[in-house]
């Protein structure tokens, strides 16, 4: 669950949060048997996992588990929201206050994400993401049906380049550098959102068949 994590991760960090993301078998295989865990764990997961839960009661772990209901087809994206509003509901600074007013109005986010993907007439041979994107790697590739990359990956012809305005200077040096994009997307947010919208382009994406 790499969108979430990282998504939250975001906003923890920035609060000033002490908060470390790690995959889960990593977790349990490689950090756990060598180290005490200081405070309250958060697993994120589709599914329960067996593993977890004996390893959380040898050692008596503190932990809650956050998972979708069965039915939820957009997993990833659901819990990323429901992670970020709970770690700014009670923050008061300027950028938490914006972060919170855009996740509780997201009436026009369909017709915005509409709108990013109608200047790309084929279907992308890949989608290359920008390093603020790469939390949302694994879901822009399921959601869109379609390979996704670093920018420093080999690029294929008839590739899309999806950057944010953070990191812009990154994506017009790969866009002069390289003749294989045919088209390219601002997610011009905060980057903490920033990857979240990303995965709702490319949930567009496999439309661009259909028309």
């Amino acid at each position: 669950m790499e969108l979430p994590a990282y998504v939250a991760l975001r906003a923890m960090s920035y609060l000033g949060l002490d908060v470390t993301t790690m995959e889960l078998y990593e977790f349990l295989f490689s950090w756990l048997p060598y180290n005490d865990p200081k405070g309250r764990i958060l697993l994120l997961a589709e599914e329960e996992r067996k593993e977890f839960l004996d390893a959380a009661k040898t050692m008596n772990l503190k932990y809650d588990i956050l998972q979708c209901t069965e039915n939820l087809t957009l997993c990833d994206l659901s819990l990323s929201l429901s992670l970020l509003k709970l770690t700014l509901k009670n923050a008061r600074d300027p950028r938490s206050a914006r972060l919170l007013e855009q996740l509780n109005d997201l009436r026009d986010l369909d017709e915005w994400a509409q709108e990013k993907v109608n200047p790309i007439s084929d279907q992308p041979s890949s989608l290359v993401l920008s390093p603020v994107l790469k939390p949302a790697k694994r879901s822009v590739s399921h959601y869109s049906g379609i390979q996704a990359m670093d920018m420093w990956d080999h690029v294929r012809q008839g590739s899309v380049l999806l950057y944010t305005g953070v990191d812009s200077h990154l994506a017009r040096r790969e866009l002069s550098r390289k003749k294989e994009y045919v088209n390219s997307i601002l997610i011009d947010s905060d980057p903490v959102l920033a990857p979240l919208y990303a995965t709702i382009v490319a949930i567009k994406l496999p439309k661009l068949n259909k028309r």
